[in-house]
């Protein structure tokens, strides 16, 4: 293994689907009785940060399982690789836009709920559990109604700012038009007109916490 070899994560910087990068390692695991693979670069997401993983290929093998260790990535195949072998990532687009317009969406939703002084303290952007979380402030509004943030969330689709990435203090900052600003390291549309079609399904206050449910149509 290159002990101190980080993974490029090409996926910081855009959205391509197709990547053609070298094999580093390869070793038999044979407790999971899969081939563990390392590699120069990826544009593969793994499952972390509330957002889900991608479906991905190496070499059209699927990638049965993701591990990371500190910077590094290994993924897991049914079929060996040759060291020093180019080969080809593929990332199955379907699942790669879904995540990302429910990523982007849950941003979306903490920038109109920051306004209303509201505090983003967690968020969720799985499948079947897209919600972000709030902490109540001296100041927070309380009369938050689903249609009202409904009709909030559209008209900040319709601006359709677009996604721009910096650094800051090293840390990663994803942004839509200076304004839908925060520290991320998920994907996301390039514009906001992407989302497309959502649903906000729930809004509860319990406590100090405000909870906003929603779903990508």
């Amino acid at each position: 293994m290159h002990k101190n070899y980080m993974t490029i994560r090409l996926y910081y910087t855009h959205n391509n689907l197709e990547l053609a990068t070298k094999v580093l390692s390869t070793i038999y695991d044979e407790n999971k009785e899969l081939y563990k693979i390392e590699v120069e670069e990826t544009i593969f997401h793994p499952k972390g940060g509330g957002q889900d993983q991608d479906i991905g290929f190496i070499n059209d093998y699927p990638i049965i399982d993701v591990e990371m260790d500190g910077a590094k990535f290994y993924y897991y195949l049914t079929n060996e690789l040759e060291v020093g072998q180019t080969v080809k990532f593929r990332i199955d687009s379907a699942t790669r836009t879904l995540n990302s317009r429910r990523h982007s969406l849950g941003h979306v939703i903490g920038y109109i709920l920051e306004k209303k002084m509201w505090i983003p303290i967690k968020a969720s952007h799985y499948p079947d559990d897209c919600k972000v979380v709030f902490k109540r402030t001296e100041r927070s509004l309380d009369d938050i109604e689903i249609s009202d943030l409904t009709r909030e969330v559209e008209n900040i689709l319709s601006e359709d700012y677009e996604k721009s990435i910096y650094y800051q203090e090293q840390k990663r900052v994803v942004s839509f038009g200076g304004k839908v600003t925060y520290m991320c390291g998920g994907t996301h549309v390039d514009k906001l007109s992407e989302i497309g079609d959502f649903s906000i399904t729930k809004t509860k206050i319990k406590k100090d916490n405000l909870t906003v449910s929603y779903s990508i149509n």
